[in-house]
């Protein structure tokens, strides 16, 4: 291909030589692999990390632990916070069933790679093999708990959507967090700022099922804004019904939460709706100036509201596509 031809036209490039080298690797040619690699590290002094790492990857491949080690410490010997050098290590420690050198090492890699998912997910399931017994204390497995969940999580949201990975470690998160609304509610709050809205849609849901467990202060002063959220995703999922029932609740807790009222008087003015928009719409209008948008967003929003409260008004509204059905079904 083009980089092994890039390579031999500039043997002395060292970075040309390790890409080469994990090209060929990846593609199953261990001999090119294993020459551009030596190459590599030939040309770097051996004094390249990440040259090292990749030779104990080349080296556990062909089934020689001992050396992979031995490269895994020489790495982290000239970069000591090196991630990648401790997850290579762990790796080849787990392959061995050195379970007390692995999950110290998956904890260096973890640290050290806060988006990886498989330092994550393989130290979670390290912990998990760990869960002390039930004739611990509770301040024991409360702190195992706490730890184990924290790791679950973070591997949680980095996981290869729809994967196996994923469910297995939803289950798992489910069984430790149980029905705790604000563990819940802070696991809601950490896939959503991480982009992840279906999770957290699924356990928005889950938080609402099990509300009732909080003081009554708490639960009007977070579930709006839940209900609110949900509301939000069904109506991007073509479910208006079930849009309309979140933000209705929403409001039934907060007749004031703005979210709601502005994203209810859109939903039904977008459905035909006009009588029912228009007192959403209007007041959605005079909240506005109080209520926390963002101000290159105010104008546009002030906008729009004033148009389709004017149209709702006039009782000129979007019709209902042919073949829409209304209850999202």
């Amino acid at each position: 291909g083009a980089l092994e031809r890039a390579a031999e036209l500039d043997p002395d490039d060292a970075t040309l030589q390790l890409r080469l080298s994990i090209l060929a690797a990846a593609t199953g040619r261990s001999d090119v692999a294993l020459e551009a690699a030596q190459r590599a590290n030939e040309l770097t002094g051996g004094q390249d990390a990440n040259v090292r790492v990749h030779l104990s990857v080349l080296d556990l491949a062909r089934g020689r632990s001992s050396e992979a080690l031995s490269w895994g410490d020489r790495a982290l010997e000239l970069d000591p916070g090196l991630g990648n050098a401790f997850k290579q290590r762990a790796l080849t420690y787990t392959l061995l069933g050195d379970a007390d050198r692995a999950l110290s090492d998956w904890q260096s890699a973890a640290r050290a790679l806060p988006e990886d998912f498989v330092s994550h997910y393989n130290l979670a399931a390290l912990l998990l093999e760990q869960e002390p017994p039930e004739s611990s204390s509770a301040e024991v497995r409360e702190g195992w708990r706490q730890s184990f969940v924290e790791i679950a999580v973070r591997a949680y949201v980095y996981a290869p959507p729809q994967g196996a990975e994923q469910l297995q470690l939803q289950m798992q998160i489910e069984r430790y967090i149980g029905d705790n609304p604000d563990e819940i509610y802070d696991l809601t709050s950490i896939l959503r700022s991480q982009g992840r809205g279906v999770l957290a849609q699924y356990w928005m849901r889950r938080l609402i099922d099990v509300a009732g467990m909080w003081p009554e202060s708490r639960r009007r002063a977070l579930l709006p804004l839940v209900h609110t959220q949900v509301g939000y995703a069904y109506g991007q999922a073509g479910r208006p019904a079930d849009a309309r029932a979140e933000f209705e609740a929403a409001l039934a807790l907060d007749p004031e939460h703005f979210p709601a009222i502005i994203e209810l008087g859109m939903l039904l003015y977008e459905a035909g709706e006009a009588a029912e928009a228009a007192p959403y719409l209007e007041k959605a209008l005079q909240k506005l100036p109080e209520a926390g948008v963002e101000p290159e967003m105010l104008g546009a929003v002030e906008t729009t509201l004033r148009e389709r409260l004017r149209a709702a008004r006039a009782g000129a509204v979007p019709e209902r596509t042919s073949g829409e059905d209304p209850d999202g079904g």
